[in-house]
């Protein structure tokens, strides 16, 4: 479902009776409209039942480097997760670089020159890096050729300048992704030597600091080599509306939960009575999206639970015994 902030503002203004059915929203409530609705979308990414999927971005290492800022501007130049839910290893990835030629924000592509198409297929992720306005991570829809190779993506693009790299680490065939988990607080205060160098790193923290709006990425042990890549699994949120007119897609379902959620946070701001049809619609179709995204997870267990005999095992009623 593709949606504009624009929509947004002139469904919630019907629902609270600021506008009339065929007749405009009020150009004065539209500017704080806005701003609401921004407001309302980030204090959502605190909830991760409201995240519709997970992501997966790759990004090169440097070698004899253990630290690494994340988020806008960061070294790993994306959005700044709210936390990370998987990362890996991989290993000897193969790079590929191309200058950026030409932008359309309209289209969300990107242009490259040659034919760059075995190198774009549908679902390549890759980052940009070094651009005005559109550093960060991207996933290919499709690519064509003719002069020069245009390349359509998922996510949208911000800035019309045409500037900066795209980076692509391919996984071939011949490629491992080695799962590294990561490590909490308390886990990470205890390794005691936090530069010891090795290959390959085993554990990645996450540090969710806030300066200059970047988070921090730890790496133990501290990899020598630039030949391997990380891959960092992270929960996407809904993106902030950067213009009343740049359209966005969406989950089916969330149109309406932005509407009746906005009506019900800027009824009273706009001087209207809140009614108990917008407070009930409001919460049962942002309940309905949290619903949806509810996720399936792997459960550990204990090796010693699963020892037959064991009298942690539990309670048998055929032996009369454990438990």
């Amino acid at each position: 479902m593709s949606l504009t902030a624009q929509q947004v503002i002139d469904g919630a203004a019907f629902i609270v009776g600021a506008r009339a059915a065929g007749e405009s929203t009020p150009s004065y409530l539209v500017p704080e409209g806005l701003i609401s609705l921004n407001d309302m979308v980030r204090s959502w990414w605190n909830d991760n039942l409201l995240s519709p999927f997970v992501g997966r971005e790759v990004f090169p290492l440097v070698a004899n480097q253990n630290t690494y800022t994340m988020g806008p501007g960061g070294t790993f130049n994306t959005t700044r997760p709210m936390g990370l839910t998987g990362a890996a290893l991989l290993l000897n990835p193969t790079i590929s670089t191309d200058a950026i030629t030409a932008v359309s924000t309209t289209n969300n592509t990107f242009t490259v020159a040659t034919n760059r198409t075995s190198t774009y297929t549908s679902g390549t992720e890759f980052i940009i890096t070094g651009s005005t306005g559109n550093n960060g991570s991207y996933t290919v829809v499709t690519s064509a050729f003719s002069v020069s190779t245009v390349i359509t993506v998922v996510e949208p693009v911000s800035s019309s300048t045409a500037d900066g790299t795209i980076t692509v680490l391919f996984q071939t065939n011949s490629t491992t992704e080695v799962p590294t988990p990561v490590i909490t607080d308390d886990q990470y205060q205890n390794i005691l030597i936090k530069s010891l160098p090795n290959s390959q790193f085993t554990t990645v923290y996450y540090n969710q600091t806030t300066t200059n709006d970047l988070a921090t990425i730890f790496l133990w042990p501290t990899p020598n080599t630039a030949a391997n890549g990380i891959v960092l699994y992270r929960l996407e949120h809904i993106a902030e509306f950067a213009s009343l007119s740049k359209t966005y897609s969406f989950q089916p379902g969330l149109e309406k939960a932005l509407k009746w959620n906005l009506a019900f946070d800027v009824c009273t701001s706009w001087g209207r009575a809140l009614r108990q049809d917008i407070v009930d619609t409001a919460r049962s179709t942002l309940a309905a999206i949290k619903r949806q995204n509810t996720r399936w997870n792997d459960s550990p267990n204990e090796a010693a639970w699963a020892i037959r005999g064991n009298p942690r095992f539990g309670y048998n009623i055929n032996t009369d015994s454990g438990g």
